[in-house]
């Protein structure tokens, strides 16, 4: 066997295993948010804007980024917390770097509290490439491999969309040379 067909085999096998949803957006009119139908389950709307997640972070987005979020969001990351959703788009694009990151999330798990409330947990394996050049993007490979996360989220829906109302993110491996 080729070591092409191998390798699409082997990203093919793991995208499977991490049970990824590939349904994202190409443009920020079709995001989770303007996707909602009056008919959209909480449940189903939590899900759509975890899986929708990586879009505005990894292309450095920082206002569709923010519309993730509700009014009074908070975002905590390595214990500091960032309370309002335009805090959290200025952290956001303070924490930006020219790398090329790629989160590729695996599960995500939604549970309804009520009928405008959900919690959840998700997990994700973080790619990046260092800048080599004012060139974007770099090339991703598996050395590129830098961390596994999982976030813990509480949800607010409006009837329509799920906002995260809160949002924390723990690193549960880094990779050992990894400076941040």
């Amino acid at each position: 066997m080729s070591r092409y067909v191998s390798g699409v085999l082997t990203v093919c096998f793991l995208f499977g295993l991490l049970g990824c949803n590939s349904q994202s957006p190409t443009s920020q009119s079709s995001t989770p948010q303007t996707q909602a139908t009056n008919q959209i389950d909480l449940v189903t709307a939590c899900e759509r804007l975890v899986a929708y997640y990586p879009v505005p972070r990894d292309t450095f987005d920082g206002p569709a980024y923010g519309k993730l979020f509700t009014d009074d969001g908070e975002f905590i990351l390595r214990g500091v917390v960032t309370k309002g959703r335009e805090k959290i788009i200025e952290n956001f694009l303070t924490r930006t770097s020219k790398n090329t990151t790629r989160h590729v999330t695996g599960s995500i798990n939604v549970f309804k509290v009520d009928e405008s409330t959900a919690t959840g947990i998700s997990y994700a394996m973080i790619f990046q490439a260092e800048d080599e050049s004012s060139n974007r993007p770099h090339g991703l490979n598996s050395q590129s491999f830098l961390a596994v996360v999982s976030y813990e989220d509480t949800f607010s829906f409006d009837g329509k969309q799920c906002f995260f109302s809160k949002r924390k993110v723990n690193i549960d491996f880094l990779k050992e040379n990894n400076n941040e």
